[in-house]
């Protein structure tokens, strides 16, 4: 039998060979010419992607936090006026306090030291009843939870301060406006004594 030459390269048209340059970063390009992202490198750190995890992370912390701060200085708060005496009303008296105060959201009460008497005591308690009168303790509830998500920016630290200064002006220049101006010096004087005692 003749052996018969082989014919595939005559049959096939010559195909020329086709180099696929390399892109930067050892990408190879495609069909349509663009190159194809670099893959990282193993081991490699994404800070673009790090960076907001942790800002995220150290947020939540602060939030929790203040939060647990603001829980556990109520409760301790709340064992040292376990011995208050009821003085009839809202009011309660209790060793513990150095200066008086509205304590409770749904049934609030009203904590005075002992010792107080006549126009000092009336004095404060139009304070406090205002502070009742108006919802302050929710208020201050609502403020300290804005100051729990953005602890982290002073000028929210500084609206908070500025928040129960004007609160507690508000209620002294209300015991003026009930009582009158002729209170002013016991009333002065039962300010400063409080201030002292805290």
């Amino acid at each position: 039998v003749e052996e018969l030459p082989p014919v595939t390269a005559a049959l096939s048209p010559a195909v020329p060979s086709v180099t696929v340059p390399a892109a930067a970063g050892g990408a190879i390009s495609g069909v349509s010419g663009t190159a194809l992202p670099a893959l990282p490198e193993a081991g490699a750190v994404s800070w673009s992607r790090l960076l907001p995890q942790i800002g995220a992370a150290v947020w939540l912390l602060g939030v929790l936090a203040l939060l647990a701060v603001g829980a556990v200085s109520l409760v301790r708060l709340r064992k040292c006026l376990a011995g208050a005496q009821w003085q009839g009303g809202q009011v309660w008296e209790s060793e513990n306090v150095p200066t008086p105060f509205v304590l409770g959201f749904f049934r609030p009460r009203i904590y005075l030291p002992p010792g107080l008497s006549g126009t000092e005591r009336t004095c404060v308690l139009v304070h406090e009843r205002h502070h009742i009168r108006r919802g302050d303790p929710w208020w201050k509830l609502l403020g300290w939870c804005v100051l729990a998500v953005y602890w982290w920016d002073p000028a929210v630290w500084l609206c908070w301060v500025l928040f129960c200064r004007d609160m507690e002006m508000s209620c002294d220049e209300a015991v003026l406006a009930t009582l009158g101006d002729q209170t002013k010096t016991g009333y002065s004087e039962a300010l400063v004594s409080f201030a002292l005692a805290r």
